[in-house]
């Protein structure tokens, strides 16, 4: 099967690629620059500080020469159509918002900022494609930030997630979790008389969990959404069965130099399916940005954090996107 990306007019983040500073630098010499990076505050700043604020700004003006966008303080709300073969009237309008790797260790403005746009996105569903954690190690700090991210959604929405590589298995076994966590097996959900088939992938091992056993429930469904960590997990699927898939883990790359686009997807992929929309062998695939960041370098240029929303509709259409931005709570002081 061959991936297939939907028309890049359609769903292309990037802003136009822009010339490079005309003293005649590189690609080289961004790459110089963006390790230099490692060296600035911001490195181990938690975006809860003044001092987070004044890295941040060091990396911002170090950037700055070479036309890259450092985008830590910025959180992206990506709203998608997803035209769907044969989806039933009860599942067409369907809003699903999708939020992937938080890599928190203890609240910051970016998760509260992310957490807003849900909560002002009037869903039917949530969806969380794992690595809530910073490591496995941290497991019991992550729980922590699940309950305060998701606590408050939770009221009014149901959430539903699996679980990622930087993620603990017993993470799944903490209290009072205000999600349900699919540990390769599949939920139901019903709307209007029609059944909406919530499968999960449970990948804390790379490239591991049961797809079968996760798409081996739920067989009276009128339509499947598989979560699974790893994007790649969509060349393992049977035929037919999958309607959508969510994934993260790339973080769309992280960081996107102008020109090359992502530089490494962390998974066996290829660079253009890092992030959005992208149909593989009869299934829609979803690859978010995610909200976090991780070593090596924990910065994110020209690749902001997101949290998506998408609405099912029946197959007839091109799936569309329209972008909305909102400023990080870094910015606007709330913490």
């Amino acid at each position: 099967m061959c991936g297939t990306g939907i028309p890049p007019a359609t769903h292309r983040l990037e802003a136009r690629p822009t010339p490079l500073a005309e003293n005649g630098s590189t690609t080289n010499g961004m790459t110089a620059a963006l390790r230099s990076l490692q060296n600035e505050p911001f490195r181990r700043a938690s975006f809860a500080d003044g001092e987070s604020r004044d890295g941040l700004e060091a990396v911002r003006r170090r950037a700055r020469g070479l036309r890259l966008d450092v985008s830590n303080a910025t959180v992206v709300l990506q709203e998608l159509t997803v035209a769907l073969p044969n989806l039933p009237d009860g599942l067409v309008g369907l809003r699903l918002g999708h939020v992937s790797d938080l890599h928190a260790g203890r609240w910051n403005p970016i998760l509260a900022a992310a957490q807003d746009l849900l909560l002002a996105a009037d869903l039917d569903l949530l969806l969380a494609t794992g690595d809530f954690c910073t490591s496995s190690r941290r497991w019991r700090r992550g729980a922590e930030v699940v309950r305060r991210f998701f606590g408050p959604i939770a009221e009014r929405t149901p959430v539903f997630g699996v679980l990622g590589n930087h993620d603990h298995r017993d993470l799944a076994g903490a209290p009072d979790l205000p999600l349900t966590l699919l540990r390769n097996e599949s939920g139901r959900f019903r709307r209007d008389g029609a059944i909406l088939r919530l499968a999960g992938v449970e990948q804390t091992e790379p490239y591991g969990g049961d797809v079968g056993a996760a798409l081996s429930g739920v067989m009276d469904a009128s339509a499947t959404v598989l979560l699974a960590h790893y994007p790649s997990t969509v060349f393992k699927l049977p035929p037919g069965l999958v309607d959508l898939q969510l994934s993260g883990h790339t973080h769309g790359g992280q960081i996107r130099l102008p020109w090359l686009g992502c530089l490494w997807t962390n998974d066996r992929i290829s660079r253009r399916m890092a992030r959005g929309l992208h149909v593989v062998g009869g299934t829609v695939l979803y690859v978010s940005a995610g909200v976090g960041v991780s070593p090596p370098i924990p910065i994110r240029v020209n690749c902001p954090a997101e949290v998506a929303v998408l609405t099912l509709e029946r197959a007839g259409a091109v799936s569309h996107l329209i972008l909305r931005v909102a400023r990080s709570a870094a910015l606007s002081g709330r913490a």
